[in-house]
């Protein structure tokens, strides 16, 4: 006997349960929808079209319909999955003390014995909770079978834009086939950086250069016998040394 009074509310308490399921299991549907319509359009956006035959040409157009048919239809699906019908509920907790409080009202005034008044309200207020489960249960029910249908009608459609989307890829793949490669000239330019023989002749000039001017900025010293000051060329540098070898050899 308690199962039977039980049956009513496990059977609403699972259709409520079974209504967020199918609340839930539409994020991941809307979160592809979106992704599809991203990599459509990309596909779209970047094909070269002068580079296909017809064939390739009417493979596109009749894939990127049949996508955009599939999406529509896949959004169309899960929006009405989304805003389902009115959900049913049993009486709140206000309702049934008021209903409550009528019962014994009613069974003080034809009956003396008050167990028997209270056993006889709570007999009623059972039943009438029987009912309204029994009853909100059936109408949930028929409401999740409906948005359950509107779901996999959904899911449906949406494996349709996926098969579209790779019929679509296809001439996008051979578009990029036929592309030829890019390529690329280079010119390295180094400022500075010449031969062998240059960098060499560069190194000696300079080196003469430095010792022409410090040729040029000679010592100043003092003669110790007259107090006078003289000039010296203080040799420096390679040229210097072959000017004192060349003066030994005369």
């Amino acid at each position: 006997m308690a199962y039977l009074d039980e049956l009513p509310e496990r059977s609403y308490r699972e259709e409520i349960e079974r209504m967020d399921k199918l609340d839930a299991s539409t994020t991941l549907p809307v979160g592809v929808v979106s992704v599809l319509f991203g990599v459509g359009a990309y596909y779209v956006d970047n094909l070269a079209m002068s580079g296909l035959s017809d064939f390739w040409t009417i493979w596109f157009f009749v894939s990127c319909t049949g996508l955009a048919i599939c999406l529509l239809l896949a959004t169309i699906s899960l929006i009405r999955s989304i805003f389902r019908g009115r959900v049913a509920v049993v009486s709140n907790s206000q309702a049934l003390q008021s209903y409550i409080e009528e019962l014994r009202s009613y069974y003080a005034e034809i009956s003396s014995d008050e167990v028997e008044a209270e056993v006889s309200v709570e007999a009623d207020v059972r039943a009438l909770m029987s009912r309204q489960h029994a009853q909100c249960a059936t109408e949930n029910r028929a409401n999740n079978l409906v948005q359950s249908n509107r779901v996999y009608w959904a899911k449906i459609w949406i494996a349709g834009a996926v098969l579209a989307l790779l019929l679509g890829s296809m001439p996008f793949y051979v578009t990029k086939q036929r592309q030829p490669d890019t390529i690329y000239r280079v010119q390295l330019v180094s400022e500075g950086v010449q031969d062998g023989d240059s960098a060499r002749t560069k190194s000696t000039a300079a080196a003469t250069n430095i010792a022409a001017a410090g040729a040029e900025t000679s010592a100043t010293a003092a003669s110790p016998e007259t107090g006078t000051s003289r000039n010296r060329a203080i040799p420096e540098g390679p040229n210097a040394n072959t000017e004192a070898i060349t003066k030994k050899n005369d």
